[in-house]
């Protein structure tokens, strides 16, 4: 197939106490518009992306997953309609892989299987929760010693509302503030809220999560003090309609998960942000339950 477009989710991973394990796809979407060329070209809606190919994680991903098949490397022209910024916490370099891998097969004629695709994105960046998602759609919980995903699909109606701080976490760095070595008690009380989560997501027990998703690993140790994350969730937990509130990633992004968003939920937020002198952007979103999409 010589032109085609590849359509990957936006990813919110950890969902409080499911730490690299959790992720849930949502209907925001990065889209890649491939046509064979006699040389590469990469075009995006956001002018402010990187364009040195030498640099490009998609070409790194389709690269590397021709060598490792065997394939041929052919040029293409990309064109990629790009909502997801990076480093915003959204899964937006697991949107570069997936696509760079999906490249390689369809340029190749090599059957789209998403187990395999998944164990060719895991080549290039390890993190499950995020490529699960963007592969399989709706809730997964990714196994990454053992390259597995279990998928639950999401049929209840639930509003993944988005708010995005207009400031940029390196993963890598945010990872180097957390411990070496947790308790037992924390590690305890991770593994019996992240399981509590997995069956809520799965009986569509939305309620539950306030209580289901508190994290002891990982969430006080990253923005938490800068966004005041503490505090926002006091009010938000305020309002009925809010399920529960958590990091998206590593940040900054904030996944808040809800029946509905109202103007007071709107304004707790805008307050917020306002107090702590912070710009954000907010998108209402639901969970994507097909994954990627070869059109």
């Amino acid at each position: 197939m010589q032109n085609f477009a590849i359509r990957v989710p936006a990813t919110s991973a950890n969902l409080g106490p499911g730490f690299d394990s959790f992720g849930l796809a949502l209907t925001l979407y990065n889209t890649f518009h491939i046509r064979q060329s006699k040389s590469y070209e990469i075009h995006f809606t956001d002018k402010n992306v990187e364009l040195d190919p030498k640099n490009n994680l998609i070409l790194k991903a389709y690269s590397n997953t021709c060598t490792k098949h065997n394939w041929s490397q052919q040029t293409f022209i990309l064109n990629i309609e790009n909502n997801l910024h990076f480093s915003s916490g959204l899964g937006s370099s697991s949107t570069a892989v997936v696509a760079g891998v999906v490249i390689a097969y369809m340029l190749n004629d090599y059957p789209l299987d998403k187990d395999s695709l998944l164990l060719d994105a895991l080549d290039i960046e390890t993190h499950i929760d995020n490529i699960g998602a963007a592969i399989y759609g709706g809730f997964i919980i990714g196994m990454v010693d053992i390259a597995k995903v279990r998928k639950i699909t999401v049929d209840k109606p639930l509003v993944c509302w988005v708010i995005t701080p207009h400031m940029k976490i390196n993963t890598d760095l945010s990872r180097q503030t957390l411990p070496d070595t947790v308790s037992m008690n924390h590690s305890v009380h991770n593994i019996s809220h992240a399981a509590a989560v997995a069956i809520d997501i799965a009986q569509g027990n939305f309620a539950n999560l306030r209580l289901d998703m508190t994290d002891k690993l990982h969430q006080e140790y990253r923005v938490g003090e800068k966004l005041k994350y503490q505090a926002l969730q006091t009010k938000l937990y305020s309002c009925n309609q809010v399920y529960s509130i958590s990091l998206s990633g590593s940040g900054p992004s904030l996944l808040v998960l809800a029946s509905q968003i109202t103007d007071s939920i709107r304004q707790v937020v805008q307050m917020h942000f306002a107090d702590i002198n912070i710009a954000y952007t907010v998108h209402e979103l639901e969970v994507d339950n097909q994954g990627l999409t070869v059109m």
